[in-house]
C-alpha cells in the first residue's frame, strides 16, 4: 500500500520539477551545471574509491 502511495506522491513532484525546469532562464541552467561539473571532482578528492571495491566489481561484471 505505502507503494502505492509514494508512486501517487511522486507523479505530481516529478510534474512540477520538470515545470519549474522550463521556467527557468537558460543561463541559470547553465550555471546549476557548471556548479554540477565542479562539484562532482571535488567530491571525488574527498572520498576516493578504495581500489580493493573497484576490483571487486570488476571481477563480478
Amino acid at each position: 500500500m505505502s507503494v502505492i502511495v509514494r508512486g501517487l506522491y511522486q507523479i505530481p513532484v516529478q510534474v512540477l520539477s520538470w515545470l519549474a525546469l522550463f521556467a527557468r532562464s537558460s543561463g541559470s541552467k547553465d550555471a546549476a551545471i557548471l556548479l554540477l561539473r565542479h562539484e562532482v571532482p571535488v567530491l571525488r578528492r574527498g572520498n576516493p574509491r578504495p581500489r580493493a571495491l573497484r576490483a571487486r566489481w570488476a571481477a563480478v561484471d
